[in-house]
């Protein structure tokens, strides 16, 4: 397979909101997705590509090719790095190292609706945990504005302790309160010696997961 072809697909899965939603809008096994979005995956077939580029809306030429541009209509896109780390949506249960992994596009239309006329300082990351589901589901991928750093109320990447995690983030007096959007998961509250104490670090704020934010 194209050594790219899994990075292109992947972008058509994640423009779909995610292999269970992409399996749900082009009958194509979740399975099935996973594997092709994996690097040395199998070959995918025409059919795959068809449903594919037809329900993510776009260009089939270039998910076979990777030439000119995703967008069917032609707008253009631009090319965002995808780190190799994992944001624990949940219990938190990664390390800290980060290098880029690959270049993963995003088309023109999408930043234009994130507030975005570039892609500079933007940084995809993986996320794991349910606790922020219906907002980030489990596994999905997590666009984050690196310079962004600016505590407030919104969905940020952060660091705590040796954990990287993704959760909502409030304010509080000198403090911060943790937030999960899933109910199941009760709410952190740290004052100042605690965030100082397990080096707390805003890696950025989350612009886009399945939904936007």
């Amino acid at each position: 397979m194209d050594e790219q072809l899994h990075a292109r697909i992947d972008f058509a899965v994640q423009k779909l909101g995610g292999s269970i939603r992409a399996a749900m809008q082009t009958n194509i096994p979740k399975s099935t997705l996973n594997r092709w979005t994996q690097e040395n995956g199998p070959d995918v077939p025409s059919q795959g590509i068809r449903a594919l580029a037809e329900a993510a809306k776009i260009s089939a030429a270039w998910l076979v090719t990777g030439q000119g541009s995703p967008d069917a209509s032609g707008q253009g896109f631009f090319e965002v790095p995808l780190y190799d780390v994992r944001l624990a949506a949940g219990v938190a249960k990664f390390t800290d190292a980060a290098k880029v992994i690959s270049m993963v596009p995003i088309d023109a239309e999408l930043l234009r609706q994130i507030g975005r006329t570039t892609a500079e300082g933007l940084g995809w990351c993986e996320s794991d945990g349910d606790s922020m589901a219906p907002t980030i589901p489990d596994g999905s991928r997590v666009l984050l504005d690196l310079h962004d750093t600016r505590l407030r109320e919104g969905v940020f990447g952060f660091r705590l302790d040796n954990s990287l995690r993704v959760k909502r983030l409030l304010r509080h007096g000198e403090g911060v309160e943790i937030l999960s959007d899933n109910s199941r998961y009760p709410s952190e509250r740290l004052d100042l010696e605690q965030l100082e104490r397990e080096q707390f670090q805003i890696i950025g704020r989350a612009k886009l997961g399945v939904t936007f934010l």
